[in-house]
């Protein structure tokens, strides 16, 4: 399993992350948030990535972004156990590469309020899953995603 400093790392070194952007370690022990956190002000459009043994989850989270529900039973996976908070969406990868390679298209405080954007009930009659603002957004490929836990 790799450790969060040789994952922040990783992040830091293959993924093109906007100017003031970073990658550094959070709670619960073994997320990472890719934020342009400066120590003071809290940020509207964040990343958090949560490495577990098979999977590695990618939480878009957004101060406009509707809450989420899982697709399966959340109190029931195995990993990553996590509390994802109300605004988020999450994807999942079941390799560490294919979610770098996300992460690189999706740190973007732009694209990630376009996902939020695409995904509110309040801006749209037919809002998206995370998946299709994902695909509509950015230049994901969402074939690469396992599993996504999202909904309003």
């Amino acid at each position: 399993m790799i450790e969060p400093d040789q994952l922040i790392e990783r992040i830091e070194s293959e993924c093109d992350l906007p100017d003031g952007w970073s990658a550094f370690k959070t709670t619960p022990i073994g997320a990472i948030e890719v934020s342009g956190f400066d120590g003071e002000e809290q940020q509207q459009a964040i990343l958090e990535v949560i490495a577990g043994d098979q999977i590695t989850e990618i939480v878009i989270n957004h101060s406009r972004m509707p809450g989420r529900l899982s697709a399966n039973n959340y109190e029931e996976r195995d990993e990553p156990a996590s509390d994802i908070p109300d605004q988020a969406g999450v994807l999942q990868f079941d390799t560490r590469d294919k979610a770098l390679a996300a992460l690189d298209k999706l740190a973007d405080p732009d694209i990630i309020e376009e996902i939020a954007r695409m995904r509110s009930f309040v801006e749209n009659d037919d809002p998206l899953d995370v998946t299709e603002a994902v695909r509509e957004a950015s230049n994901v490929d969402v074939s690469t995603i396992k599993d996504t836990s999202s909904g309003i």
